[in-house]
């Protein structure tokens, strides 16, 4: 452990200073990311890969926590032509 620091420990303080546990801030990171890639016209399975989730239903269920639709169903309302 390079920080001698815990997992849990990181963690807390990570939370106090964010407001959100690492993984939710790099979930949310990615789902900024994919929401502009799919309104510049990116498929949603490209999408979920280029932002790091090679399973797509994970890509998928993510997203919709973050954003209450489907990357597909977001696509679909936000596509830019």
């Amino acid at each position: 452990n390079l920080l001698y620091l815990s997992e849990s420990t990181v963690e807390r303080r990570f939370k106090k200073y964010i407001d959100m546990k690492p993984l939710e801030f790099i979930h949310k990171r990615k789902m900024i990311l994919a929401a502009q890639l799919l309104q510049n016209g990116e498929t949603v399975l490209n999408t979920g890969m280029s932002v790091g989730y090679s399973d797509n239903s994970y890509f998928i269920n993510i997203f919709k926590r973050f954003h209450g639709v489907t990357p597909y169903q977001y696509k679909k309302n936000t596509h830019r032509d």
